[in-house]
């Protein structure tokens, strides 16, 4: 049923502006103008810091 009310307002059933906040690296990018959000980006921040966000936001959703 939401995929058919996307499809019909965006003309896809799952439109992809959503899935760029996957690529956030912390809740304040959010409201950067301008701000690259892209696979690339992410990763450039390094591993460590990728794995220690997780940990945290897991810590905090206990």
């Amino acid at each position: 049923m939401l995929a058919r009310a996307g499809s019909l307002v965006a003309g896809t059933p799952f439109p992809g502006g959503g899935l760029k906040t996957l690529w956030l690296r912390d809740y304040e990018e959010l409201f950067y103008l301008g701000q690259e959000l892209s696979l690339r980006r992410y990763l450039a921040w390094g591993l460590g810091p990728i794995l220690a966000s997780k940990f945290q936001a897991a810590w905090y959703n206990l």
